[in-house]
C-alpha cells in the first residue's frame, strides 16, 4: 500500500463524500466489528475548529481516520478520538501515522489553539496499541 496520501481537513472543507467514506469505516469498525453500539454521530464533524485526517489510498479508498477537536479552548485542551483503521489495512503501522500526524498538527496549531494536555478518547477495552 504505497500510494497511501494524508489529507488533513477541518470539518467545513470536507466534502459530502469525504465525510461520507468517514462515516462509513466508523460505523463498519464501532458499531459493527466492535459490536459497540452507540451514538457516533455526535454533532462534532463539521466544525472548522474540527480537523479530520485521513489515511487515502486510490486503490482501496479510506484506510484511516482520526479527529483532532479543539472545542474546549476554555481549558486549553485538545481532544483526539475516534482513531480507526479499516480492518485489511492493520499491521502495516497506520494506527501509530495516525498519531503522528494529529500530534504534529497539535502542534503545528499551539499559536492559533494554545493547549496545556491533548485527550484522548476511546474504548477502555481496546487498550492494545
Amino acid at each position: 500500500m504505497a500510494d497511501i496520501a494524508w489529507k488533513v481537513q477541518t470539518g467545513t472543507e470536507l466534502t459530502t463524500a469525504d465525510l461520507y467514506d468517514i462515516l462509513k469505516l466508523r460505523v463498519e469498525v464501532f458499531t459493527v466489528e466492535q459490536d459497540c453500539p452507540y451514538q457516533d454521530l455526535d454533532d462534532q464533524d463539521l466544525g472548522g475548529n474540527i480537523y479530520h485526517i485521513r489515511a487515502v489510498s486510490e486503490a482501496n479508498g479510506l484506510l484511516a481516520y482520526i479527529r483532532v477537536m479543539y472545542n474546549n479552548t476554555e481549558a486549553k485542551q485538545v481532544q483526539i478520538g475516534r482513531v480507526v483503521v479499516e480492518k485489511n489495512a492493520r499491521s502495516i503501522g497506520l494506527g501509530r501515522d495516525l498519531m503522528k500526524h494529529a500530534l504534529e498538527l497539535i502542534e503545528e496549531k499551539q499559536s492559533e489553539y494554545p493547549s496545556d494536555t491533548a485527550m484522548l478518547h476511546g474504548q477502555a477495552y481496546v487498550r492494545r496499541y
